[in-house]
Parts: C-alpha cells; sequence; structure tokens
C-alpha cells in the first residue's frame, strides 16, 4: 500500500498529491473508503504526521442478473433466409478481491443464452514489477456459440496478458494465448466436412495498442477511439496452421450545435498465411465434388481454420446484412465460410428527437456501411457487384427435369468480392449503459450467388447437381445494446 502514497516525508503537502494518493489506492480495487489528512492540522509545529485510513472492502462480492436479447439470424436450412430470434439471458458473477493480500483478484464469470453460452475465471493482479502503470491477468475461457449458421463452435482458451496503462489515454496489451475450437452442425459437403471438423488448436503471441479519448465510451458524442491488434500464430509452437491477423480500427465523433453529432468509423482487417499454410481459393465446384463422391488428389491443404477467419454483418458492422453474412459463400450450399480480409466503414447521423413522457431521451440516426469481407487481401475491391452467375439446363435441348437440371456455367464460385453499399435510419433511446438501439438497413447492391436447388415440399436439395441464383432479403432489421461503434 506505501507504494501508492504520492505524499513523501519532508515534502510540502500538496493536495494534488493527495488525490493522486487516493485515486491509486481505490483503483487496487480491496478500499471502500481512504482518508488522506494531517493530524492535529490547527497546531503551530510546521511538520505534520500525515493519517492514511482505509476501510477495507468485502472479499467476497457476488451479482446475478437477466436480460432478453433479440437478434437477426440467419436460417440454419436456407443460406438466403433469416429470422429474428429472441433469447432470455442470465449472468452470475463471483469475485473473490485481495486473495493473498496483495491487490490480487480470482473472478468467476458465467453467462448463458440460447443463443450463446460463456464461462470465464480470471486472476488479476495489479502493480507488476512493483510498478502502477503495469498489471497481469490469467484468463480461463470456453464458450459455445451459434451465431454463424454455417457451424457451430465450442471454444477453449487460455491466455496471458500483461497490460501497460502508458497514460491515462493510451494502453499496451502484450499476451499469449492457446485455444482449441471444435465445430460441429458445419453446412458444408460431405467432402468438406472432415477437413472442418477437426480440432482447430491456435498458439499466438499478440499485442495491441489502445488509444480511448472518447467523452463517454457507453455513447460517445466527441473525441477518438484509436486500436492496432497484431497477432501471429505459427505451427511451430502449436498451432494448426500459420498466419498473422492484424485488426485496425479509427473511430472519431464529432458534436454538432443542438446535441446534433456526426460518427464515423473504418475497420481494417487482414489474415496473412505463412510457412506451409495456403490462403483461400475458390474454384468452380463440379457436381461429384457438391454431392461429395468425387475425392481431390493429393493431401489435405493446410488452412486458416474457419474459427479463425473474419466474417462480419449484423448489429454492429455492416447493417445490409443478418449476422455474420457477408462476404465469401460455400460454392456448393450457399452457406457464408468467412475470408482473409475484411474492410467496413460506418458513418452516423445522429439528432435529438423530443417526444411526450420521453424527454431528450430518444434520438434517431441516418447512417451508411459499406464494405465486406473478402478472401483475400489482394482481392479487396470497390466494384459494386461481383459477377453474376450463369445458368443452364445441363442438356439444353431437353426440358427441365430431376434427370435435366438447372446447372450453373459461368461465376460459379461464390467468392463474392464486391462492395456492399447500406444506407438506413435507426432510433436511439438513452440508458446509462448505453444507448438501446433499433436500426433498419437497406442493402442497395445485392450480388447473386449460387445455391443448389430446394424442393418445395421437403426443404431438401433436389439433387447435387442442380443449382440457381438467389440473393439476400434487401432489408435488415436489429435491435442492439450499446453504441454501433
Amino acid at each position: 500500500m506505501e507504494r501508492e502514497i504520492r505524499v513523501k516525508p519532508g515534502a510540502p503537502l500538496r493536495e494534488g498529491d493527495v488525490v493522486e494518493s487516493q485515486r491509486r489506492l481505490y483503483n487496487l480495487g480491496i478500499f471502500n473508503r481512504v482518508t488522506i489528512e494531517p493530524q492535529n492540522p490547527d497546531g503551530s509545529d510546521p511538520d505534520k504526521d500525515i493519517v492514511v485510513l482505509v476501510e477495507e472492502a468485502k472479499r467476497y462480492t457476488m451479482a446475478y442478473g437477466g436480460g432478453f436479447e433479440v437478434q437477426r439470424l440467419a436460417s440454419t436450412t436456407n443460406p438466403t433466409g433469416g429470422q429474428v430470434q429472441a433469447a432470455p439471458r442470465g449472468i452470475f458473477e463471483f469475485t473473490k478481491v485481495n486473495l493473498t493480500g496483495r491487490a490480487d483478484s480470482l473472478s468467476l464469470k458465467l453467462r448463458g443464452s440460447t443463443i450463446e453460452d460463456r464461462a470465464l475465471l480470471g486472476y488479476s493482479i495489479p502493480n507488476t514489477f512493483g510498478n502502477s502503470h503495469y498489471s497481469t491477468q490469467a484468463t480461463a475461457y470456453t464458450e459455445k456459440t451459434q451465431d454463424i449458421n454455417t457451424f457451430t463452435e465450442m471454444r477453449y482458451e487460455g491466455s496471458m496478458q500483461l497490460t501497460d496503462q502508458a497514460t491515462p489515454f493510451t494502453t499496451v496489451l502484450y499476451r499469449y494465448a492457446f485455444r482449441k475450437v471444435l465445430v460441429s452442425n458445419l453446412k458444408f459437403t460431405t467432402e468438406e466436412i472432415p477437413l472442418f471438423e477437426q480440432p482447430t488448436l491456435v498458439s499466438e503471441f499478440g499485442v495491441t495498442w489502445l488509444r480511448d479519448a472518447r467523452n463517454n465510451p457507453a455513447d460517445a458524442t466527441k473525441g477518438s477511439f484509436n486500436s492496432a491488434d497484431f497477432n501471429v500464430a505459427s505451427t511451430r509452437i502449436g498451432s494448426s496452421a500459420s498466419f498473422l491477423r492484424l485488426f485496425f480500427q479509427n473511430s472519431t465523433y464529432h458534436p454538432i450545435k443542438r446535441r446534433f453529432s456526426f460518427a464515423r468509423s473504418i475497420r481494417i482487417g487482414i489474415l496473412e498465411p505463412f510457412a506451409n499454410t495456403e490462403s483461400l481459393s475458390f474454384p468452380a465446384p463440379t457436381a461429384a465434388e457438391c454431392s461429395g463422391t468425387a475425392l481431390k488428389p493429393g493431401p489435405t491443404p493446410e488452412i486458416i481454420p474457419l474459427p479463425e477467419r473474419f466474417f462480419a454483418g449484423g448489429g454492429t458492422s455492416l447493417r445490409g446484412f443478418a449476422l455474420n453474412q457477408a462476404g465469401p459463400r460455400d460454392p456448393c450450399t450457399g452457406f457464408p465460410v468467412g475470408g482473409q480480409a475484411l474492410l467496413a466503414l460506418n458513418q452516423e447521423f445522429r439528432f435529438p428527437m423530443r417526444l411526450p413522457y420521453i424527454g431528450t431521451s430518444l434520438g434517431g440516426a441516418l447512417f451508411y456501411d459499406g464494405g465486406n469481407v473478402y478472401s483475400r487481401l489482394s482481392h479487396i475491391t470497390l466494384r459494386a457487384y461481383s459477377p453474376k452467375p450463369v445458368f443452364a439446363l445441363q442438356d439444353p435441348s431437353q426440358p427441365a427435369s430431376a434427370t435435366n437440371p438447372t446447372v450453373c456455367v459461368f461465376n460459379c464460385t461464390n467468392e463474392l468480392n464486391y462492395f456492399a453499399h447500406t444506407v438506413g435510419l435507426g432510433i436511439r433511446y438513452a440508458t446509462p449503459v448505453g444507448p438501446i438501439r433499433i436500426d433498419l438497413g437497406y442493402q442497395i447492391n445485392r450480388p447473386f450467388f449460387v445455391v443448389p436447388c430446394v424442393s418445395s415440399t421437403t426443404g431438401t436439395p433436389v439433387t447435387p447437381s442442380c443449382f440457381k441464383g438467389a440473393q439476400l432479403p434487401r432489408l435488415q432489421i436489429f435491435f442492439n445494446l450499446g453504441s454501433t461503434f
């Protein structure tokens, strides 16, 4: 505790030193009250004894709560369909502070819903190396998510992180993480399932730089937020694949008169394989490959695992797509497979709305979102449309039937490298923990992509060799808590 006190023996008693000492003691998280004052302040002796009185906080805390989550999810059976899914959510947290008498803490956090289950065990140590700028965190983490309709993910992860609070606005994080990811309920062809169902092991080192100068992180109207995250995973340290990952975000917030404001953000993500890991490729499939009867020659290629790729779409990224529905798709089934590059631009013009009984808590927004997930960095483009697939009867001289299906003859890869444009409007209701948002997005340039022909009665593919063109819904609606970016 003594190292946190800025008041030095023999030095003048400055108010700034007293306030800074109180702040540092409170930041340890183990005191409910801190009082620093001179003993006998009215005495004539110029030298004073300084008394530091602290009241220790409860060592055990427990919190619990519940909520209701609404998400616009894609269909698990139809690659172009969607559904609004509502799910109850429960939260439980248990924390023991000052575990060993050194201001360290141990916490368990549980969260469960029908969309996502999560458990996190964390251990935190402040004042690492005897320096108040450094702290250390160790976490064990497990999560099961079903927010990407291509697969269900089960993740187990352990990590160590060193945090450097370089300035009041700037933080640098150094970490090592090891995780095992299992995927199930895959919406791929039979031939591809063995490749993607293999347990994914990721062993990586990373560093993150953050600079947060927003006036209110929950609902900013002024300031900026910048982050850069770099990670390297390699088979030499136990990973299933070798790749570099870079993610950058820049967001700024500009107030305008009378509670009007403008906010913008750019997010860029890059995945680059190295060593024996290959980049994603999207060759046009054959009917035999889509039916799972054709075997590709040679060994199985080493590619970036499915859960490690970029996905986008939803109320906090590109609002012209349902959750995680942007970017390349499987050419045989039409479901999203993620990509190695991400570009997302968001702009919002926010304005107040005054209604009876609500006052100034209600606001509106006009927004534009642009960008997409791309198969790789070199394929990022600003073109508005991807090449449209061309279909024809397998035997043009005969009428369409189960034995003479419609097949794709050109542009059949479903790579979908194009720049999506979305406009929309939203309603915001201010709360202490951030705005409750309802957003309606309209994608201007929906692409065509290849999906299998499906029976209208059974909902199953008519035949593995029959394909048709499809588009995603033009309108998307989202319900979220918190800011978009």
